[in-house]
């Protein structure tokens, strides 16, 4: 369960461990099923890696290694994860030569560190004093150049 432990939320940094909290708050769900929604988003999504893996499948026999990492089964049950999406999710940690939940704590951060406008919206609307979102709102997109 060590390799686990990195995918809980309380492990990860203080604003990425906010970030996944106001979201879950947002969807009215729990941190847990946040994490899965992320990560099923994650596997659902070209990643730039998985050129390598298509690489490596087509010209490496041996890839991946047969038996995946015991986390890959704790992953598979704790966040419900399908078949086809873990399969997907440890094709890439294998190909970045990491283990899954390394791999899958990189991804999470990264989500974590490039929040979308709606992300920032939540996060002004829980200040402690009234905010007008909409003038939030243009001023994001103004700083985004959208």
């Amino acid at each position: 369960m060590v390799g686990m432990a990195l995918l809980d939320v309380d492990s990860f940094p203080p604003s990425a461990a906010a970030f996944f909290r106001r979201r879950a708050r947002a969807a009215g769900v729990s941190v847990t099923e946040q994490l899965r929604r992320e990560l099923l988003g994650a596997a659902s999504r070209r990643a730039p890696i998985d050129s390598v893996v298509e690489f490596l499948l087509a010209h490496r026999p041996a890839f991946p290694d047969p038996e995946p990492d015991s986390d890959a089964t704790v992953l598979a049950r704790v966040y419900r994860l399908p078949t086809e999406a873990l399969t997907r999710l440890y094709l890439r940690a294998t190909a970045a030569a990491q283990p899954i939940t390394a791999y899958l704590r990189h991804e999470l951060l990264t989500v974590a560190r490039t929040p979308t406008v709606e992300d920032l919206l939540l996060e002004f609307q829980e200040l402690p004093i009234p905010v007008d979102l909409a003038e939030v709102r243009a001023a994001i997109h103004y700083a985004r150049a959208i």
